[in-house]
């Protein structure tokens, strides 16, 4: 089963927010919204951590 999951982190400039593991068909919906272009998708926590 996949998971996906949210996190947003608060920094002294500002709070970022990142989508890790999104399903295929959350990422369809954000890319097909033009929402990727605002919340980064990552294929992973570490991933998007790390970014």
């Amino acid at each position: 089963m996949a998971v996906s999951s949210i996190a947003c982190h608060q920094q002294s400039r500002g709070v970022w927010f990142r989508l890790a593991a999104p399903r295929d068909a959350v990422e369809r919906v954000l890319r097909l919204v033009g929402v990727d272009a605002l919340i980064p998708c990552y294929p992973s926590t570490g991933q998007a951590l790390a970014a």
